[in-house]
């Protein structure tokens, strides 16, 4: 979603005339476009400011913004902990920018105070009719739904981007039509809780179908999506279109009911395993990948050992970890203090956590070792000589080809896995670059 936020401020600014430099050095305006979901990010985004600084310190007439989810959720304080910054923006200001950086330069030429901070949530801002400006490639980033009408407890999402607004179906649908036929063929839909996006009659089954009926479209993905949305008719759709990729992402987020409760996540684990199995019942060869946090408020030993017992059953392909970090102005921050759990169990139940997900994430892909895959060249490769892809079982490989093929599919022999990627030997290109 902030790679997609990134290239519709793009868009935004090259339409009004600027040109976009990839070094600060270079740059009379650099954004920071960031993410609030852990306190992590928000750490790096200040250091990241403050080695900016320098370079204002040099050129005082430097503009520097910081947008996205982290502007909107410190919103004028940062200005004040940061006051170097020009510039805060939350994700609904987005449309504003360039009039906002024109406020800013008129504010300088009378020497007022220059910061700015465009922070206002509106209802129905889903940046219909604004176009992104995408890198050149293969691959396009879709936003197909803002923001998100869940209360899960431990999230700040819908305190920084509001509730859902979901973008017209038939725009969504130029968009991929104007994609595929610049020679982008695979294209991934976004959206807070993608699955539930719905504008007027269509749902997102209908929405996802229209897409992979697109020509020139050979791959779609969708993420993420939220596990009570998965429905029979979606996974209809999935089983049936041969655009849709065999890959799905199911974010469980605990193995615990009790813990469920209290993220209010709105399922339970035999629920959440009924979803596993009607997916796998019609897509047998589908990969499944998951969210999970431990250390959650309250949570006890007894139900972190539940979350490894989910992890052992249900096997996913891939597992994004995180231990619980507290978001003020979320419900999960007010709870009592001693429900938090220490700072050195958290991080030895995160430990575990990712032995136990990284170890069967080896034993499965160790077991497609011999298998022969449609792969997407997508970038060059680490090593000198090799290029770098992704099956449409959203697995990557490496393995020797020229990067001027980047854009390319071929099939490939996986030949060995390091645990979480494989190694590959081309057998033979299918059908070159797409036009």
């Amino acid at each position: 979603m902030n790679i997609s936020d990134g290239e519709l401020m793009e868009g935004m600014l090259a339409e009004q005339g600027y040109e976009i430099v990839r070094r600060p050095e270079d740059a009379d305006v650099v954004l920071v476009n960031t993410c609030a979901i852990r306190e992590h990010a928000e750490t790096r985004v200040l250091g990241r400011v403050s080695q900016l600084n320098g370079l204002k310190r040099e050129r005082p007439d430097l503009v520097i913004g910081v947008t996205g989810c982290m502007a909107q959720r410190l919103g004028t304080t940062l200005l004040e902990q940061a006051p170097y910054v020009d510039l805060v923006m939350g994700p609904d200001g987005y449309r504003s920018l360039p009039e906002s950086l024109e406020r800013i330069a008129a504010r300088r030429s009378t020497r007022a105070r220059t910061q700015l901070a465009v922070l206002e949530l509106h209802p129905t801002e889903n940046y219909q009719g604004l176009e992104q400006l995408r890198s050149e490639g293969p691959v396009a980033w879709v936003p197909v739904q803002r923001g998100c009408d869940h209360r899960c407890t431990f999230c700040i999402v819908p305190y920084v981007r509001g509730p859902e607004k979901n973008r017209d179906a038939r725009e969504v649908v130029n968009e991929v039509e104007g994609l595929a036929a610049r020679g982008v063929s695979e294209v991934t839909l976004l959206g807070q809780t993608v699955n539930s996006y719905r504008s007027g009659e269509v749902d997102f089954p209908s929405l996802l179908r229209c897409v992979a009926r697109v020509a020139g479209v050979r791959r779609v993905r969708f993420t993420s999506p939220h596990p009570n949305d998965v429905t029979p008719e979606l996974v209809e759709v999935m089983a049936e279109e041969p655009a849709v990729c065999e890959h799905l992402h199911l974010p469980a987020q605990s193995g615990s009911d009790r813990t469920l409760r209290r993220m209010l996540r709105r399922y339970t684990v035999d629920e959440l395993r009924a979803k596993v199995e009607l997916v796998r019942e019609a897509i047998p060869d589908i990969a499944i990948s998951t969210d999970i946090i431990v250390a959650f408020p309250g949570e006890t030993d007894a139900e972190f050992r539940d979350t490894l017992e989910l992890m052992r059953t249900v096997r996913f392909d891939e597992a994004y970890t995180y231990k619980y970090s507290l978001r003020e102005g979320t419900p999960a921050a007010r709870l009592p203090a001693e429900d938090f759990v220490g700072a050195d169990e958290a991080q030895a139940r995160l430990e575990e956590l990712i032995e136990v997900a990284r170890g069967i994430q080896a034993e499965i892909n160790a077991a497609e070792v011999g298998r022969v895959e449609e792969v997407l060249i997508e970038n060059p490769g680490r090593q000198g000589g090799q290029v770098l892809g992704r099956t449409r079982r959203n697995k990557v490989v490496a393995f020797d080809g020229d990067t001027a093929r980047v854009g390319e599919y071929t099939r490939v022999e996986l030949r060995h896995t390091t645990g979480a990627t494989f190694v590959g030997v081309e057998v033979s290109a299918t059908a070159g670059a797409l036009a």
